[in-house]
């Protein structure tokens, strides 16, 4: 029977979160601290369960885009200075990659986040701010050497970074830069212009500020840029680089129970504007997930779905709640049925190369878009954990999910 939560959900595979974590860790060796990207909500699988897996998991830095993403994990208790095993992890394990306004900036410094300086500016008023509350900010500056989004020009870095490696109130944990990834003259040229304002800042002894550049491409695509940190997101969750030595392993599945089937007939159309239209006897079923969870209208023209082990196409728009599939070629299908929409490992699975293809997007975008109203399990072992259910905050929680998965 369909769920009583609206036979639709998120399943999140936490030992394979832990397991892509551990696999990063033997690749780019023991002597490079390891930054796990939590922004958007954890790539759409739930920041505060993700967080709480990757910290124990051994994760040295957990970033976030925003503030606010900051400043939730940290009044949720998610970690402390100090990991479950007793290893101090280093001042500020909690850090903000983004822009942060001045309106929170006090806030950051309180509940010891650090922050992402991209101007002089803003490193007086971060440290000011500290002072002020007998407490010192942590920073990591951030060098644009060519992506041109966020951070101090390379002219302004080399007028302005001295100064503010020794601001008083103001720690800086790190030095940083973004690579556009175009190709690897432009790569390499932005790695250049990083070098030549951030090499000198390490003193005679080699210490000073960690230098970090790599995302989850460059961290494999270049290995000699891994410097002292790397920031690692999608490989996290399950997206292939290519040039990583493993394949890791999927974390999500998007799934749906079919709660309703109907015969058509050859010429009938399916949904809005009818933009589907049947050529023969037609098996159709609607499943309660549509683009406000996270299926975009552009799956009518290529996406795919997966039940019992066979691939079937949408039948027409997927409206804002619901879509439909033409699943006639199904062996016996029958309401409760579930469909596998995106992700997943086995027998049934939607890869989200594919899924991104068929949407025109890149691999991390079709993890992020899955509205918040569809519900989250967590397993372990195979077996639910916790259940992250935003509208009903737990009811009839454990009752409405597959109790087991093949882990």
């Amino acid at each position: 029977m369909a769920s009583p939560l609206g036979g639709a959900w998120q399943e999140i595979n936490l030992d394979a979160l832990r397991l892509n974590l551990e696999s990063v860790r033997a690749a780019v060796g023991p002597g490079v601290r390891i930054a796990a990207v939590v922004k958007a909500d954890a790539y759409g699988h739930g920041m505060v369960e993700c967080a709480r897996a990757l910290w124990d998991a051994g994760a040295d830095v957990i970033a976030t885009a925003s503030v606010r993403e900051a400043l939730y994990l940290k009044h949720l208790g998610v970690f402390g200075a100090v990991s479950p095993k007793g290893e101090t992890r280093g001042p500020a394990a909690l850090w903000s990659m983004g822009y942060a306004p001045d309106d929170l900036l006090a806030a950051a410094i309180v509940n010891g986040i650090a922050l992402t300086v991209c101007d002089v500016g803003q490193a007086r008023r971060l440290g000011e701010t500290a002072m002020s509350r007998g407490l010192t900010a942590h920073a990591h500056v951030k060098i644009d050497t060519g992506f041109h989004r966020l951070g101090m020009t390379i002219d302004e870095a080399r007028a302005d970074l001295p100064g503010i490696l020794s601001m008083p109130g103001l720690a800086v944990d790190g030095v940083f830069t973004h690579l556009a990834l175009i190709d690897e003259d432009h790569d390499r040229a932005q790695m250049d212009r990083f070098f030549s304002v951030a090499q000198p800042l390490a003193d005679s002894s080699g210490r000073g500020p960690c230098l970090h550049a790599a995302d989850s491409i460059a961290a494999f695509r270049y290995p000699k840029w891994r410097l002292g940190m790397v920031r690692v997101g999608a490989i996290l969750y399950g997206n292939v680089i290519a040039d990583a030595p493993f394949i890791p392993r999927k974390v999500m599945r998007l799934c749906a129970r079919i709660v309703s089937t109907r015969t058509i007939q050859p010429g009938e159309g399916v949904g809005y504007d009818g933009t589907y239209r049947a050529t023969r006897e037609t098996i159709i079923a609607a499943i309660p997930l549509g683009y406000a969870d996270g299926l975009p209208r552009r799956l009518r023209e290529r996406g795919q779905a997966s039940v019992r082990g066979v691939r079937v196409r949408y039948a027409g728009l997927p409206c804002m709640d619901q879509s439909m599939l033409d699943v006639t070629d199904v062996p016996g299908i029958q309401v409760g049925d579930i469909v596998t929409a995106l992700g997943g490992e086995g027998e049934d699975v939607i890869p989200v190369e594919e899924f991104a293809a068929w949407i025109g997007s890149n691999r991390n975008e079709p993890l992020a878009m899955t509205g918040r109203r569809v519900p989250r399990a967590y397993y372990q072992n195979g077996e639910i954990v916790s259940v992250d259910d935003p509208l009903l905050d737990g009811f009839m929680a454990q009752t409405s999910f597959p109790q087991h998965i093949h882990p």
